[in-house]
């Protein structure tokens, strides 16, 4: 949240736990949700800034198509964009796909990788697909586990 990201000392303190667990920067991504960061673009700002020198990476979530949120796009090191919802939930509108070929357009432009999550269906998975979406999640793919031992690359849509 943004309040955990603006408490004094947070940005100093993850990097030192970086550093201690020895993790390379880069394999963290905070997610950051698109209504939190339009309302607290300051705070969020000041910590990225703080931690995108030790290389770790940002994705703003709840991410849609809009003057506020494209402008976070380019005042937040982002590395990912995950999409909203409505983008992911199967409608099958035509504007709506015209917008979501749009908004991935633009993110890739700028040099964004794109996730859609809840995905649930093929069709879903489809229209993403076809609008030129890097990455999905959600239960068509694997239905949540406690183990981490998914086999990505014997994966098959």
């Amino acid at each position: 949240s943004p309040l955990t990201l603006g408490s004094p000392g947070q940005a100093e303190w993850l990097r030192g736990e970086i550093e201690a667990a020895g993790v390379p920067g880069e394999a963290l991504v905070v997610e950051l949700r698109l209504d939190d960061a339009i309302i607290h673009a300051g705070t969020v700002r000041q910590f990225c800034d703080a931690m995108v020198s030790r290389s770790v990476q940002f994705c703003l979530s709840q991410f849609q198509a809009g003057t506020e949120s494209e402008e976070l796009v380019y005042q937040l090191p982002l590395s990912y964009v995950k999409l909203d919802r409505k983008y992911t939930a199967g409608s099958g509108a035509l504007e709506l796909r015209d917008e979501l070929k749009t908004l991935i357009g633009r993110a890739h432009r700028r040099g964004l990788l794109v996730i859609g999550h809840g995905v649930e269906d093929a069709q879903a998975a489809a229209t993403l697909w076809m609008s030129g979406i890097d990455f999905i999640q959600g239960n068509l793919v694997q239905r949540a586990d406690e183990d981490m031992n998914f086999d990505f690359n014997q994966a098959v849509l």
